[in-house]
């Protein structure tokens, strides 16, 4: 854990200095608030300055976050306190930086503070979706369950995520190759014939003289300004992308995107449905699951439509007429069926889970389509290409030797 060199004042006005390891600068600001010193600069100790850098770079693995809460689970059903089960998990976890995280959480709970605002010190590790099931159910009395369910809940998103990953690899490999060939061709191959079409003093084909800018234009400064350029915009494009009224028109554009807006949605249902399901089954009503659930979707456009559907479920409509309202864009009418048949049966949460087991299965089918698919286009499409451009080369020799 990281030494930080600070300096204070305490309660009768005398300053004071020191040197205190602690996670961040915020806990070494409560820890002498604990003292009645209040903390006037804070530094990272010199000697520890490299470490903090590389210990910056470090994130919790998915992997970790799992274990930590099947541990919980396991520990706190059985009976154990939630503080003592946090020291056993401190023996057993290899990871030295989420190791110090929860030697915090833990210091803070045996003073008396709940799980759930110990681990709000730690967002960056722990979302707000996370830490508020988490809350909800140390009132409830269900944590136990809570915890084991947030393990599936982390496992489904990593399995979900792996393979959509695994859907993009090929195909984005194979582009980045056959860019790199293309490019070849231009910066080596077309040049080799410039010689040869500059002795045959002729005038060449418009598509032969194409390839010759387009060869000669990588070989000068020029493509370095239009990189830089595109690398510029895509920066500003990247920043843009954090306000909020430019990320409802990027998440906009994203749903109207043929077969990949598909994907995209069905993502967000997913997420929406998985969170939605840890809320009622940890015993809250379906209108507070509804609000706590749009923590876990990323598009807004999407976010806005759930949030419709709170309001209509809060003035008093069943969510079939909710969902139905909402539009059949966002929420398939097979959806909203099987949520009809739920409430009508009284079993919504059995409903939910087989609907959202049959949506999980849709997009494994359409990312494996995805990757069957899209590669052999990618690689027509590339051969087509370089067929063109070579054609263009040697189209100036093919005439000479049919006048010759």
């Amino acid at each position: 854990m990281p030494k930080y060199f600070w300096k204070g004042i305490d309660e009768k006005g005398t300053q004071r200095s020191g040197v205190t390891q602690a996670i961040n600068t915020e806990r070494v600001k409560q820890d002498l608030l604990e003292r009645n010193i209040a903390l006037l600069s804070c530094v990272l100790h010199k000697k520890n300055i490299l470490f903090r850098i590389i210990r910056f770079k470090q994130k919790i693995k998915t992997e970790d976050l799992i274990l930590f809460f099947e541990h919980m689970s396991v520990l706190v059903s059985s009976g154990v306190d939630v503080a003592g089960a946090l020291e056993l998990f401190i023996s057993q976890t290899s990871s030295e930086y989420f190791k110090d995280i929860v030697e915090q959480i833990a210091s803070d709970v045996k003073k008396g503070q709940s799980i759930a605002l110990a681990m709000q010190k730690f967002s960056g590790v722990f979302s707000f979706f996370m830490i508020e099931l988490i809350r909800i159910a140390e009132h409830t009395g269900n944590l136990g369950f809570v915890f084991l369910y947030l393990a599936h809940y982390i496992k489904a998103r990593q399995t979900l995520m792996r393979d959509i990953k695994q859907a993009a690899t090929v195909p984005v490999l194979t582009f980045v190759f056959s860019l790199i060939i293309i490019i070849g061709i231009f910066l080596f191959v077309v040049p080799q014939f410039e010689a040869i079409f500059e002795s045959m003093g002729k005038v060449l084909p418009k598509s032969t003289r194409i390839i010759l800018s387009i060869s000669e234009m990588l070989r000068t400064r020029a493509s370095l300004f239009f990189v830089t350029v595109f690398f510029v915009f895509g920066l500003i494009f990247k920043k843009l992308g954090t306000r909020k009224k430019i990320r409802a028109l990027k998440d906009r554009f994203l749903f109207k995107i043929a077969f990949f807006g598909r994907l995209y949605l069905l993502s967000d249902l997913i997420n929406f449905l998985q969170g939605l399901l840890m809320f009622t089954k940890s015993g809250i009503s379906l209108k507070p699951a509804l609000g706590y659930s749009q923590g876990v979707i990323s598009n807004t456009i999407f976010k806005s439509k759930v949030a419709f559907i709170e309001t209509l479920v809060t003035q008093g409509k069943s969510l079939e007429y909710a969902l139905r309202t909402a539009g059949s864009k966002y929420f398939p009418e097979k959806l909203v069926m099987m949520v009809a048949v739920g409430e009508q049966a009284g079993n919504l949460d059995e409903m939910l889970e087989k609907a959202l087991a049959l949506f999980q299965a849709e997009l494994k089918a359409k990312l494996h389509f995805l990757t069957s698919i899209l590669q052999p286009v990618l690689l027509i499409i590339v051969g087509v290409f370089i067929a063109l451009i070579m054609f263009a080369v040697y189209l100036p020799i093919f005439n000479l030797a049919r006048i010759l």
